[in-house]
């Protein structure tokens, strides 16, 4: 972490400490959290087409789609405001950015895939854990190691003599 003044190093930890909580918190009332939303997503999307309000396979999940892409937009969100506070500077941060977007990638592939060959459930069942995984801490615990190691923090100028 760069040099910072007492005020500024406060409001960085507090603001780790309340992201870091609000994240637990998600986790943690998840299953809660999914069926509140999908209660609203039920109420208001009466009046939606229904090409919209079709579900997905439930190999993948029984909720609507749009209940699971606000949750995992909204953790993920978190996630990636985290990471940015942790990593500091900007080279991690596109790093983990890629990692993401590759994560993204693959799932994407493997359902899409698993949608198009016969039978390659476990395609659906691979891309729904990888799904699961990208939607936890855990990226978060890998990642900020990696990326400190992988770049590490530039050495001190020395003073000219």
């Amino acid at each position: 972490m760069p040099t910072r003044s007492l005020p500024a190093r406060l409001l960085w930890i507090s603001s780790l400490l309340v992201l870091a909580g609000f994240l637990f918190c998600l986790g943690a009332y998840e299953k809660d959290i999914l069926g509140q939303l999908n209660v609203v997503w039920h109420r208001y999307s009466t009046n939606l087409p229904t090409a919209l309000t079709g579900s997905a396979d439930p190999a993948i999940t029984r909720l609507p789609v749009p209940v699971v892409g606000f949750y995992t937009l909204l953790y993920i969100c978190l996630c990636l405001l985290l990471l940015r506070l942790l990593v500091v500077t900007s080279l991690r941060f596109r790093f983990i950015l890629a990692a993401y977007a590759g994560s993204f990638g693959a799932c994407l592939v493997l359902l899409v895939l698993a949608k198009l060959l016969p039978g390659a459930l476990g395609l659906y069942q691979l891309g729904r854990n990888l799904i699961d995984f990208i939607v936890s801490p855990l990226p978060i615990m890998a990642l900020v190691p990696l990326v400190y190691w992988y770049y590490p923090a530039a050495a001190p100028a020395t003073a000219a003599k």
